[in-house]
């Protein structure tokens, strides 16, 4: 591959909020299975009650058996919203405040 050593100009600030709210989501999809095997692990004996899940296997095919794949995604927008609003303003704000004191 061939490095381009000319400069791309200035991004405007409006596109790096952009890339830090979809880097952020992209991110949410990608873990938001995880997340939700790991909270249903933390909740699973509650109040002393037995433990459903004995290991993130055991949970994971728990959540695919009684709500099928999509139940991994349960929670995905409050997870999306969330990076919307705050990941997209500190990305934004740190890209912006870098290259203003670098």
């Amino acid at each position: 591959a061939v490095v381009s050593t000319q400069s791309t100009g200035n991004i405007p600030k409006p596109v790096k909020f952009a890339f830090g709210g979809i880097a952020g989501m992209g991110a949410t999809v990608i873990v938001q299975p995880l997340d939700l095997l790991k909270n249903r692990m933390q909740l699973s004996g509650e109040g002393g009650a037995a433990r459903a899940h004995r290991t993130v296997f055991h949970a994971a095919i728990s959540v695919v058996k009684s709500e099928w794949f999509p139940g991994l995604y349960r929670g995905l927008s409050a997870g999306l919203a969330r990076q919307l609003l705050y990941t997209t303003t500190r990305v934004g704000i740190y890209t912006s405040l870098f290259e203003s004191f670098s």
